[in-house]
């Protein structure tokens, strides 16, 4: 379904259109981690695999927030991104500095 909204949007909007997948996920008040599946068998990181894939069948761009970010709430040092030891998955505010310092960079970068 999204793919035919993009579609739809692409075909109407004169803009730049970017996606962005899907940034890591820890877990938090008792929602679980990236690991586990949801109710359909389906892991987080399959979805990112199909925007990833997905994406440039449109000719649209991605910002590889999960794997260019650094913000990854399973590695020690990067838990001062994230709101506190039992919650992986908001940012704090350090987080969402360094998230926006990326996607910035990101956005001044894209090819006209």
């Amino acid at each position: 379904m999204f793919w035919k909204v993009l579609q739809f949007v692409l075909r109407i909007i004169n803009a730049q259109i970017v996606v962005l997948n899907i940034l890591h996920r820890g877990a938090a008040h008792g929602t679980p981690s990236e690991l586990t599946a949801n109710g359909a068998g389906i892991f987080l990181d399959e979805y990112s695999k199909a925007i990833d894939k997905g994406a440039p069948r449109w000719g649209v761009p991605i910002i590889d927030v999960r794997g260019e970010s650094g913000l990854y709430p399973v590695a020690p040092e990067a838990l001062s991104y994230f709101t506190s030891e039992n919650d992986y998955l908001h940012l704090s505010a350090l987080g969402h500095e360094k998230l926006w310092k990326y996607m910035q960079n990101k956005l001044m970068n894209l090819p006209v």
